[in-house]
Order: structure tokens, then sequence, then C-alpha cells
């Protein structure tokens, strides 16, 4: 009877023992995974943050660039009209050399997106924000890229130069180019001296429907890439909304 109280004392002994080694088994997992999901969900957060602040940062880009069209499509639709003979504008109001424009590149932040879709793609929780996200970068970015530097379609600099070679002398006078936006440390804060440009003949531009039809067809593409533009102004600010959002409700 000594003998099996103490094979008794000894077996609930080595059972105690065993669930005190399950027991911190599991509190030492318990442990590791809460500290994980934080690792996790701090991660989760400042690359939410760094989005944030990079689609922002990317509006200074769009906006200059969105500018530069613009003022140039007002400036070859006016010419335009001039050409074709509406009386009400004047040669003189039209700035020729805004007309031919600038060779414009988008240059968009897209570090934190591709290294968060290399390396944790299924790192944002919120699936409903995830897609915008996705949706931002991969159709209104690809947009901007495809219509600003791919596409040689779209080109209004390099289909309008050869005829302002042709058609156009440059002037004495020097103006002035501002490429700074916001005067923000993140941007071009310089200025530029461009000469001004005016054409040898306005008859003979009159009469180069060549040229006509080239005018045109930039007149159209300016609009296209400025639409481009105003909807990515417009989503930035919309996926910003919710990106502030989800910070402030869950981190």
């Amino acid at each position: 009877m000594i003998k099996e109280n103490r094979a008794t004392k000894y077996a609930l002994y080595a059972i105690g023992e065993i669930i005190l080694v399950v027991i911190g088994i599991l509190i030492a997992l318990q442990i590791n995974n809460w500290n994980q999901h934080r690792i996790t969900k701090n991660t989760e957060r400042d690359t939410l943050k760094n989005l944030l602040e990079e689609i922002q940062l990317d509006t200074l880009d769009i906006g200059f660039n969105l500018q530069l069209h613009k003022t140039s499509l007002e400036n070859a639709e006016r010419l335009f009209k001039f050409l074709s003979g509406d009386s009400s504008i004047q040669s003189d109001s039209v700035n020729f050399t805004e007309v031919l424009g600038n060779p414009v590149v988008a240059i968009l932040n897209t570090s934190t997106y591709t290294s968060l879709v290399n390396s944790s793609p299924n790192l944002i929780s919120n699936q409903v924000l995830k897609k915008k996200i996705f949706v931002h970068y991969n159709l209104v970015y690809t947009s901007i890229i495809e219509v600003e530097n791919r596409s040689t379609g779209f080109k209004p600099y390099d289909k309008l130069l050869p005829f302002f070679q042709k058609h156009f002398s440059v002037d004495k006078e020097f103006k002035s180019l501002s490429l700074s936006s916001n005067n923000s440390t993140d941007y071009f804060n310089e200025d530029y001296k461009r000469t001004s440009l005016f054409p040898k003949n306005i008859e003979l531009l009159k009469s180069d429907d060549e040229f006509k039809v080239t005018l045109s067809e930039v007149i159209y593409l300016r609009s296209i890439t400025i639409s481009v533009y105003q909807e990515a102004l417009k989503r930035i600010k919309e996926l910003s909304n919710e990106i502030n959002m989800e910070l402030n409700n869950n981190f």
C-alpha cells in the first residue's frame, strides 16, 4: 500500500509537471503571438503612413504637370481658333511658346507600394482599403505613366516641334519659366529663362493644313492627359481620407 501510495503521488506529480509545462508553452506561444501581432500592426501602421506621405507628395508633380498642360492647352485652342479664321482671336493674344509647351514626364513615388507588393502583400488588414490602394497604383498611376512617359502617341511637344522649327523664330526677349510648386522643399524651386517664339509668316502658318491637323490632335491629347491628372488628384484626396480614417480608428 505504501508503494502504491508513493506511485500515485509520483504519477500525480508527473502529471502536474506536464500540465505546468504545457501551460508555460501555451503562455509563451500567446506572448509570442501577441508580440508578432503587435509588430505586424506597427508595420502596417508605418506602411500606411508612408503610403499617405508619398501619394500626397505626388500631388506636387501631378499639380505641376497639370498646370503646364492646362496653360499649353489654353494657348493651343486659342491658336487653332485664330488659324481657323475666328475674328475674335488676335495673334498677339496667343503665347506661341506655351503652345509648344515643354517635354513633360511624370515622377511618382512608388517605393512603399513596391515594397508592400514584393514583401508583404497581405499586410493591410482592411480589405476594402487594400483594394483601393492596389487600384490606385495599378490603374490610376499606370494610366499616368502610360500617357505621360511611355506612349509615343501622347507626346505633344514632339509632335509640334518640327512645325515650330519650320514656322517660328526665336525672339530676343527671354521668358521666365518657373519650375516651382507651392515653394515646397520636396520640389523644384528654381526659375529658368526660355526664349520666346513668334511666327515667321502668319499667312503661311494659316495655310499649313498639316500643322492645323497636328495642332488639333495635340489639343485632343492634352485634354485626355489633363483628365487623367485631374482624376488622379481626385483619387489621391479620396484615398488619403480613407487611410487617415484607418489610422485614426484602428491604430
